[in-house]
């Protein structure tokens, strides 16, 4: 079977944790764009506590408004169970007959947080067990960020840790190959797929004898 690469983001509220927005996007093994998908969790933005934690978390409140209006109007299309969710991510590799590689940056939180959440509401595990994983991060930082040209720019623009190490964060790394020092993350899920799989497959076709990194499990 061939393979598909699903970038894949979540966004979570409170240190609980709890995922309310989710999205991925499906390429084939050539890069080529299949499908995308975004959805907010029902369990969390419906419930009680949905709006109030959204609008005062203080990591989720200065984007509230880009959730309120689907929150708070009849787009119910877009907002879905975390079961109905899992279902669909799921079903890409029947749909497209192809193993199903679940990449994301610092794909250990999305694979952890996910896996929490639908432990809480359904007492089972999100990912299907064929699913295999991929760390961007990992991938980047084993290819073009791993270069004397990456550590020297992160130098002379000051991307440096306070305990002196080079930046590797999504935001950081994209600035990098996009050529655009002042750019922001949305953190919005979908958004955060559009510039996750421009660093996947920056890193993919970096060189061939690195490749085989790729191959790594998280």
């Amino acid at each position: 079977m061939r393979n598909v690469y699903v970038i894949l983001d979540t966004e979570t509220v409170t240190d609980a944790r709890f995922v309310f927005d989710i999205a991925w996007q499906v390429y084939d093994s050539k890069g080529a764009f299949l499908e995308e998908k975004n959805y907010l969790v029902s369990e969390i933005v419906d419930s009680v506590l949905g709006i109030p934690m959204l609008s005062h978390d203080n990591f989720t409140k200065n984007k509230y408004n880009n959730y309120e209006d689907t929150i708070l109007s009849d787009k119910r299309e877009k907002i879905l169970t975390l079961l109905e969710i899992a279902e669909q991510f799921n079903n890409i590799q029947s749909k497209y007959n192809a193993n199903v590689i679940m990449c994301a940056y610092n794909a250990a939180f999305d694979i952890k947080a996910l896996n929490q959440n639908m432990q809480w509401f359904y007492g089972g595990d999100f990912f299907d067990k064929s699913i295999d994983y991929l760390d961007i991060m990992v991938a980047a930082m084993g290819t073009f960020c791993a270069t004397k040209k990456y550590v020297n720019w992160c130098l002379s623009n000051g991307f440096i840790t306070e305990k002196g190490n080079i930046k590797t964060s999504a935001e950081i790394v994209y600035r990098y190959i996009n050529d655009e020092i002042d750019f922001v993350e949305s953190h919005t899920a979908l958004a955060d797929c559009d510039i996750e799989a421009a660093i996947f497959f920056r890193a993919k076709n970096y060189k061939k004898k690195l490749v085989k990194r790729l191959a790594s499990p998280i």
